[in-house]
């Protein structure tokens, strides 16, 4: 053991190790994750509607400017400044009479008839007869003079999209219709207005290599387990400083509530991800959600189970008096009761609640998930045999031949 502690490093250096290697994922991810690339661009598109969005309200709040444009008595100053933006700006002077334009910024494209019939707010859609897809938004205010209203409505394009051979073309970047396109079926990749409303979707134009996502990956699972040896050995450090009893304490606290955080966050990684976490094969209650899940927590139970009973016996546990022995005895056979029901009912799950075939006679029946299944129940065994084990758990007691365990 000696030999080993000077090959390994200090326990420090798997506490830097650990987290050195799970921030360098996030690094890796970051830099050239295929599915962070699109959710940047995505991030680009939604910033560039929100600016455009934020420009017409900005514009629209003038309202003498909009009612001089409906009047058409706008300056030139007025004018030219209207004409440099990349989204168009229409004015209407609505009556009982019809609709008619006063004002126009561009002549790119024109808005869609249908939104006049529409209430005020924000619509996105590809133009009929356009050049492709625009978000309008419209606003009507009162007029007082003759007409009824006047509508302004503002045309922010997204995407252009010809009918000559010619490619796609997003508005704020010539290079991102290579990265996404807009789709026209709900995706994972919504992009979403200043109010948050969801206005489409876009999806990747080529499908990404998670190669990059799944390194990443794995530098958490690495970076998980250095983390798990550092634990071991402070529990080990905290057992022979403060005592046994600290020692399990702080193992068992602090596995319990990585545990509980793997549970209810993507820590260290999203877990249902991988298919041995795919409740659809195995799935027993809100602890055993998975096969992975039994897996882990079976593992967890086995090492302060091992932890525990190579260490137990030198603390002079055993060395009970005799007037104590008795209740020792009752608590210790009633752990073992409890604890034999629990293994019995995770046996029977995982052969009643669950896809895996354990038919080993039909070898063809078997899978991958059938190894993990065996692996799972014999490190169950593991943990359950040291518990009953006579060099084990189980406190001493005097007899004619000599000292015996009240665990058989």
């Amino acid at each position: 053991m000696k030999k080993l502690s000077h090959i390994l490093p200090k326990p420090h250096g798997w506490l830097v190790g650990a987290v050195s290697l799970y921030l360098l994922s996030f690094l890796f991810a970051e830099s050239f994750s295929p599915t962070m690339s699109f959710k940047l661009e995505i991030s680009r598109l939604e910033n560039y509607i929100h600016k455009e969005q934020r420009e017409f309200s900005s514009l629209v709040a003038d309202t003498s400017l909009i009612g001089r444009l409906a009047q058409k008595t706008a300056t030139v100053s007025e004018f030219n400044n209207l004409i440099k933006k990349s989204a168009g700006l229409f004015v209407f002077n609505k009556s009982i009479t019809g609709v008619k334009l006063s004002f126009w910024s561009n002549q790119k494209i024109y808005p869609p008839d249908d939104l006049f019939n529409m209430s005020d707010t924000s619509y996105f859609k590809q133009i009929e007869n356009g050049n492709g897809f625009y978000l309008s938004i419209k606003k009507t205010f009162a007029d007082n003079n003759d007409h009824d209203s006047i509508v302004a409505v503002g045309m922010i394009p997204v995407m252009y999209r010809y009918f000559a051979g010619l490619p796609d073309r997003f508005e704020y970047s010539d290079d991102a219709a290579s990265k996404i396109s807009i789709s026209l079926l709900p995706t994972n990749y919504p992009v979403k207005s200043i109010s948050g409303d969801t206005l489409f979707y876009v999806s990747p134009t080529i499908q990404p290599d998670k190669s990059s996502d799944s390194l990443a990956t794995y530098l958490k699972l690495i970076a998980v387990l250095l983390l798990l040896i550092y634990l071991h050995f402070m529990a080990e450090k905290t057992a022979k400083q403060y005592g046994f009893w600290k020692g399990i304490i702080f193992l068992f606290v602090v596995l319990v509530s990585l545990r509980l955080i793997s549970y209810y966050t993507p820590f260290p990684v999203n877990l249902r991800q991988f298919q041995l976490f795919d409740p659809k094969i195995y799935g027993s209650n809100l602890i055993h959600k998975s096969l992975g899940d039994l897996l882990i927590n079976t593992i967890l139970f086995c090492w302060i189970i091992l932890f525990a009973w190579q260490k137990l016996d030198k603390t002079g546990f055993y060395n009970i008096p005799v007037g104590k022995k008795g209740m020792i005895g009752c608590i210790a056979s009633l752990f073992v009761v409890v604890l034999t029901f629990l293994f019995s009912y995770i046996i029977r799950s995982i052969a009643a609640d669950s896809s895996i075939s354990f038919d080993v006679i039909n070898f063809f029946s078997l899978s991958p998930f059938t190894v993990f299944g065996f692996i799972a129940l014999s490190i169950l065994a593991v943990g359950s045999r040291r518990i009953g084990d006579d060099d084990g758990f189980g406190p001493a007691v005097e007899s004619v031949e000599g000292p015996q365990r009240f665990l058989p």
